[in-house]
């Protein structure tokens, strides 16, 4: 199982999709997988071990979509677990709280389509 590590509340409903935009291609791998989905209070690393409480539900990945983040797909967007991240103003707001305010539009992202299960 794979951590999916978020900072801000997981805005996803039990039973539905959602979709998350993360830099570069770690996530590019991750088609088919089972997720724990991770409000963590501080930014984590791979090896940063959850607490039982910051786990807030599951998924399974059951789309990936990669390319330069001025393309990001609208389709993809309205399904992002963060609410302001529905609208591309919003979502490059989020990508540059998470990944500093040089954070480009002409950056490479992985967009992950889960299937929220809990």
């Amino acid at each position: 199982m794979r951590v999916l590590h978020m900072l801000h509340a997981l805005e996803c409903p039990v039973q539905r999709v959602g979709t998350t935009v993360r830099r570069g291609n770690k996530w590019a791998d991750s088609f088919g997988q089972t997720l724990a989905l991770c409000v963590c209070a501080q930014r984590q690393t791979d090896t940063h071990t959850c607490s039982p409480e910051d786990i807030q539900g599951h998924g399974e990945v059951i789309e990936i979509w990669n390319g330069s983040f001025r393309d990001v797909p609208a389709r993809l967007l309205e399904h992002e677990h963060e609410e302001r991240s529905r609208k591309y103003s919003g979502l490059l707001e989020s990508m540059r709280f998470a990944y500093g305010k040089n954070f480009s539009e002409d950056e490479n992202v992985t967009i992950v389509v889960y299937f929220r299960k809990d």
